[in-house]
């Protein structure tokens, strides 16, 4: 049987839908993972449980350091969350941080990711907002997901996805691009016809791509979900862009107006790329089935190599 490493608990949130629990990061935690302290703001998890829990796993020569910071200076109130990508040396190296309300499961054997739970929600959730300021070094850029989940409803006891978020403040999708200042980020969801979650899942990424630099700083402030008279969002992409089904199983399709000269990459939750498949008509299929389960990213680059669409897809 595959070792499922559960690292961290579940997140829960009020019931008026309007603040996520804690999603001003006024109240903190600490605790201990493996022999060393860490912090993290009350209902949120972070990416320090799982480099101390499996760091040493990993790579037993590492210097692990820790990655998440009580800052004061926040947006508003009192404090913000500062995540940090941290060099930890050995074959490891740089570690982005991540911070989620969800619960975070790690395959031992195939060191997948898995998230589940989350912001319980008993109606649509139109938009998630969230105040950032992100200090990128080198070429890092950060990455927000946010998804729209059935707790348990997916083949084998996994979260069916029924909505995803889109950044509508920003050209760059979902990326988080160098600001220097907080600037507000807001992520309208489209759902599958139909379909009314029951959690919402919100995940902070210090860095995506392949290109992680040590001290790339991520500030958090904030965070809140929103419904209005519980009216759903059906919107397409900016770019004319759909990927289906979501769960995935063995076939992926991307849908693609402008498909001409574009790549589809995928990488898995460590940021390796592990498949790149070019377009070739309106629809195209990309063969997942050697893939195991988890989650994963696609991204689509134009002729130029520029990123012209990400989002995240779930593997069954």
């Amino acid at each position: 049987m595959k070792k499922i490493f559960t690292l961290i608990a579940t997140a829960f949130c009020s019931a008026t839908f309007a603040q996520v629990t804690n999603g001003g990061m006024e109240v903190w935690r600490t605790y201990t993972a493996g022999s060393t302290s860490l912090t993290a703001p009350n209902s949120w998890n972070t990416g320090d449980s799982i480099v101390f829990a499996m760091g040493p796993i990993l790579c037993p020569t590492c210097t692990f350091v820790p990655q998440t910071f009580q800052n004061d200076t926040p947006h508003g109130g009192t404090y913000a969350a500062k995540l940090m990508s941290r060099d930890m040396g050995g074959s490891l190296g740089v570690a982005e941080c991540e911070m989620t309300n969800t619960q975070i499961s790690v395959n031992l054997t195939t060191f997948t990711e898995t998230h589940s739970g989350g912001t319980p929600v008993t109606a649509k959730v139109d938009t998630v907002t969230a105040w950032i300021k992100y200090l990128p070094k080198g070429a890092d850029s950060g990455i927000v997901n946010i998804t729209a989940v059935l707790a348990g409803m997916a083949a084998g006891g996994g979260d069916s996805v029924v909505g995803m978020g889109m950044d509508i403040s920003s050209a760059s999708g979902n990326y988080v691009l160098s600001s220097p200042a907080y600037t507000k980020h807001t992520y309208v969801i489209e759902y599958t016809p139909g379909a009314v979650p029951d959690h919402i899942q919100i995940d902070f990424h210090t860095g995506f791509t392949s290109v992680l630099t040590d001290s790339t700083t991520m500030y958090v402030d904030d965070v809140s979900v929103h419904t209005m008279g519980a009216t759903s969002v059906q919107l397409m992409h900016s770019t004319g862009v759909v990927c289906y089904p979501n769960p995935a199983g063995n076939t992926l399709h991307i849908q693609s107006a402008s498909h001409q000269n574009t790549v589809a990459e995928l990488y898995n939750v460590l940021g390796q790329r592990i498949a790149t498949q070019p377009l070739t008509d309106y629809i195209t299929e990309m063969n997942i089935s050697n893939l195991s389960v988890g989650v994963y990213y696609v991204q689509l680059l134009d002729a130029g190599n520029k990123v012209i669409y990400n989002t995240r897809v779930v593997k069954q």
